[in-house]
């Protein structure tokens, strides 16, 4: 039995068709314009202090320390309050990237060695996760299903 939308899924389909999918759409890899000026602020602040610290003159130190000091704290003022890539960086700040981390050093080995497999997982395989994901962030919007 084929699936018949609604009347009102249909003026919402209807809707996006007209104005397009990417008008509808915010774009996965979307970052704020406060976002750019923090982190050039940051790098800024960093390539001050490489060159307080290698080029310059007496006591310099002490201003490639501030400088340090002062994007240590931009970027942490981005992870807290800017940026908006995944929940849990929103929420932990910069102990949350060490998920991502953990995830893309450590995960394969563990597994492999400690735990179950990829097709194994409880209650949704590892496989069809990574799936999912990647059709929730638009990178893969089309899988094969065989030959």
């Amino acid at each position: 039995m084929p699936y018949r939308p609604t009347r009102s899924s249909r003026s919402l389909l209807n809707r996006i068709a007209a104005k397009g999918k990417v008008a509808n759409l915010v774009q996965p890899k979307y970052r704020s314009p406060l976002e750019y000026i923090v982190d050039g602020a940051c790098y800024a602040l960093l390539a001050g202090a490489i060159y307080f610290s290698f080029f310059a003159a007496n006591q310099s130190w002490l201003i490639a320390g501030a400088m340090l000091f002062g994007a240590f704290v931009l970027w942490l003022v981005r992870e807290f309050f800017v940026q908006d890539d995944h929940a849990l960086v929103r929420i932990y700040g910069p102990l949350g990237r060490l998920r991502y981390v953990f995830e893309d050093l450590i995960r394969d080995k563990y597994l492999q060695y400690f735990n179950e497999t990829n097709t194994d997982g409880r209650p949704i395989p590892r496989i069809a996760r990574d799936y999912i994901y990647q059709i929730a962030h638009i990178v893969k919007s089309v899988a094969s299903c065989g030959t």
